[in-house]
This record gives structure tokens, sequence and C-alpha cells, in this order.
């Protein structure tokens, strides 16, 4: 009897040594398939990350670029509007030197005045005070009418 409980206990002991051996085995296999998985996951990170830095380098120079833009945008809107103030003056200036010649405001030319006898500021054609006119409008000129709204301004001549 005691030989065949002997034999019993090894033959149970190496049916648990093959399956612990196929469980080895397996894990073996199973630790194989997820270093590779793992490896995979790694190399579509790092591409993922080259493709986004070389992404984020375009998007780098684009803003720089950009930012070049907008500089040289907003230089050329200052000079042009440095232009269109000097311009604006120099049409006033130029009105101004209309207004100030004698029968300018009755839309003479008068190349030969006739000398005043009350001053300069005086019309002589009508003993008047001269009042100089204005050709365009200014939202404080005096000449606009004040009833006109939304910047649609109605000139009135003197």
């Amino acid at each position: 009897m005691f030989n065949s409980e002997e034999c019993d206990k090894q033959e149970k002991e190496q049916n648990l040594a093959q399956l612990y051996q196929l469980q080895l085995q397996e894990a073996h296999s199973t630790i194989h398939q997820l270093e590779e998985e793992v490896s995979q996951l790694r190399d579509g990170i790092t591409l993922q990350v080259a493709r986004l830095q070389v992404q984020n380098t375009q998007l780098q120079k684009d803003l720089s670029d950009s930012r070049k833009d907008y500089c040289a945008v907003k230089r050329e809107l200052t000079q042009q509007t440095v232009k269109n103030s000097n311009l604006e003056k120099k049409i006033e200036l130029m009105q101004l030197c209309m207004d100030l010649q004698p029968g300018a405001n009755l839309g003479m030319m008068n190349h030969h005045p006739q000398p005043s006898t009350s001053g300069l500021n005086n019309d002589v054609r009508s003993g008047q005070p001269y009042q100089p006119s204005h050709f365009w409008a200014h939202p404080t000129h005096p000449n606009v009418n004040p009833a006109a709204e939304g910047g649609d301004y109605t000139l009135e001549y003197m």
C-alpha cells in the first residue's frame, strides 16, 4: 500500500509541476505580448510627438510671419493715416487761403482787389465783415446742419 500512496503522491506532484509549468509559459507568453504592445505604443507615441513637434515648429514660424505681417500692415496704416492727415491739413490750408482772398465768398475770382477803407476784415463790395466759407463737412464746424445724423452731414453755404 505504501508504494501506491507514494506513486499517487508523486503523480499529483508531477501533475502540479506540469500545471505550474504551463501557467508559467502562458505568463511568459502574455508578458512577451504585452512588451510588444508597449513597444508599438511607444513607437506610435514617439511618431506622434515628432509630428507634433514639426507641426509646432511650423505654427511658430507662421505666427512669427503673421506678427511681421501685422507690424508691416500697422506701419503702413500709420503712414497712410499721417499722409491722410497731412492732406486734410493741406486742404484746410488751401480753403483758408481761398477764403482769405477778396471775393472768394461770392464765388468771384478777383485778381485785382480794390482797396478797403475800413480794414482787412471787411468785404469791399458789401461793406460787411468778412466771413469765410467752407466746402466740406466737419462735425464740429458751425456751417454743418446740426439736424443731420449718422454721419450724413448736410452743408450750409454762406
